[in-house]
């Protein structure tokens, strides 16, 4: 994900709604998401100038996420019209250079430990929302293998795609990744709802693209600390032409429910999705699906 290292007290001010525009001695044609970070090195010449707004500034960590919408060359008109809206923040603003519109600003409840870098970068650390109780998304993340904390939820996805044939398409996982068969699953990414996330999935591990119209969200299972999603569809796919991502997966194949069986009793297949595997061909026996 992109991310922007921004000094305070301005990084503060744009996550607490104050501030619109970062501003850029150069350019740039991306837009989208974007992470802020506050930069350790704090902009020491205005930062005092700001105490009635009773910020609590943050040092080398991110602090929220916007969506960078625009970026606009500053002219005296739009200096004049900045500075007509909030003078204090905007006094400074510089002819000539470039400000980038920040809309949709988010401010996590936990800050994230993170370096800065200048320009605009990729964040290669993967982060996940959380949820509540009532899988409603909260302002808490969290990086891919931190613990979840207690009281809140992750999304994990999972699809079970079935041929005409009745057979299911399953995949090996990288011996790195404990060499054992399961359906494709993960976790959706910052920002991902769960089918966005499903399909993220597939795309990344199976280079597969689904018609999202013809996927079924049949059951959601909630345990201790995680949602779990599965989705059903029905799709004959010829596996030799789909491309596995070598990192997560080894092998692809269809089998049967019986064949599944085997594998299980093997003790091949992954042990923490063997008891919601067994919950959805349960669930299938009783449907029209």
């Amino acid at each position: 994900m992109k991310i922007i290292t921004i000094k305070e007290p301005w990084a503060s001010l744009i996550i607490n709604g104050y501030k619109k525009f970062e501003f850029r001695n150069w350019k740039t044609k991306y837009r989208g998401n974007i992470l802020i970070q506050a930069s350790k090195n704090p902009d020491l010449k205005n930062i005092n100038k700001f105490n009635d707004y009773k910020l609590k500034y943050a040092s080398g960590e991110i602090i929220g996420q916007a969506q960078l919408t625009d970026c606009i060359l500053v002219d005296n008109k739009l200096k004049k019209q900045l500075c007509e809206q909030n003078n204090l923040v905007y006094e400074n603003v510089e002819e000539n250079k470039y400000a980038l519109s920040l809309d949709n600003v988010v401010k996590f409840e936990n800050k994230i430990p993170c370096k800065g870098q200048l320009g605009i970068w990729n964040y290669n650390e993967e982060l996940r929302n959380l949820y509540d109780e009532n899988k409603q998304k909260t302002n808490k993340i969290i990086k891919k293998d931190d613990m979840i904390p207690e009281n809140y939820y992750v999304i994990v996805v999972a699809i079970f795609i079935q041929n005409k044939n009745k057979e299911f398409l399953i995949q090996k996982r990288s011996i790195d990744k404990g060499n054992k068969w399961s359906v494709t699953s993960g976790h959706p990414k910052l920002n991902e709802t769960s089918i966005q996330g499903l399909c993220s999935e597939l795309k990344e591990e199976l280079n597969l693209t689904i018609n999202i119209d013809d996927v079924k969200l049949f059951k959601t299972v909630k345990t201790n600390n995680t949602f779990f999603d599965m989705y059903y569809l029905k799709m004959n796919i010829d596996e030799k032409k789909l491309t596995i991502q070598k990192s997560e997966v080894q092998e692809i194949k269809w089998a049967t429910y019986e064949e599944i069986k085997q594998i299980i009793e093997n003790n091949e297949y992954h042990n923490k999705n063997i008891e919601i595997f067994q919950n959805c061909f349960d669930y299938l026996n009783n449907t029209s699906l």
